[in-house]
Order: C-alpha cells, then sequence, then structure tokens
C-alpha cells in the first residue's frame, strides 16, 4: 500500500531547496565581486608599476641630454616613447612648467608654452610639485582615457 507524503513534508523540502539555491547564487555573486575587485586592486598596481618604470627609464635617458641642451636629441627619445602601446603622452617640462619636449612635436615647435596650457586641469599639481620638487602621481583623463 502506498500512502500519499503530507503536502508539508513537499512544501518544506522545497523551500529548503529554494533557500539553498538562494544561498549558493549569493555565495557565487559575492565570491564573483571579491574576485573582480582584487583583479582589479592588482592590475591598477601593475600598471602604476609599468608607468614608473616607464618614466624613470625616461628620467635617465633624458638626464644628461637635458643639461647638455641636445633638445633635438631629447625630442627623439620623448617620441620614441610615445610609440609604447601603453603610453599616451610623455611631456618634459622645466621646473617653471615650460614644455621642454613633447609627443606631440606641435606643442614643442613653440617656444615657452606652458605645460599647464596643454592641460588646465593639471595646473594646480604642477605648481605643487615644482615648488616641493617631490615625485608625485595622480590620475586624470588624457585623450580620454584614464591615466
Amino acid at each position: 500500500m502506498i500512502k500519499k507524503l503530507p503536502s508539508f513534508n513537499h512544501n518544506l523540502s522545497r523551500q529548503l531547496l529554494s533557500g539553498f539555491a538562494v544561498s549558493l547564487i549569493v555565495v557565487g555573486v559575492a565570491s564573483l565581486s571579491i574576485a573582480y575587485t582584487s583583479l582589479r586592486r592588482d592590475l591598477e598596481v601593475q600598471i602604476a608599476e609599468r608607468a614608473k618604470g616607464i618614466t624613470q627609464g625616461l628620467e635617465f635617458s633624458s638626464e644628461g641630454l637635458i643639461e647638455a641642451q641636445e633638445l633635438l636629441l631629447l625630442e627623439r627619445i620623448v617620441q620614441n616613447y610615445a610609440t609604447l602601446p601603453a603610453v599616451i603622452e610623455v611631456s618634459v617640462v622645466d621646473p617653471n612648467g615650460v614644455l621642454v619636449a613633447h609627443s606631440n612635436a606641435f606643442a614643442t615647435s613653440q617656444p615657452n608654452v606652458p605645460y599647464a596650457d596643454l592641460h588646465p586641469t593639471l595646473a594646480a599639481h604642477l605648481e605643487r610639485v615644482s615648488q616641493s620638487g617631490m615625485e608625485t602621481n595622480i590620475r586624470t583623463v588624457l585623450a580620454g582615457k584614464p591615466v
């Protein structure tokens, strides 16, 4: 003889399965969110380190050229660095904020062009760096791309 199970057991098992499914979804979404946040942070650190490495390379290769006033050769080095895939712009700016070399040759073809004229949003940062002489990192947007 087959007995019919009470509907209470059927509803309870359905509720338990639904609760378990919802828990799995919540845990999955939380895990993905944590993994995404961690991956994004790691990528930002890698990008910052790469940018710093490129900047230091340019600094080391251009320091003597600036002292020797070899501006044509400096311009060539700036143009070469600008061809790197992750580079949007390369600028060498003197302590007074005037462009010495720039990846856009037109920008430096005119004498005594202040860098702040090209990027007014960076003017306050340039002034602060010029006064302090300290290296700084700034997040901004150039050519429509976050840098």
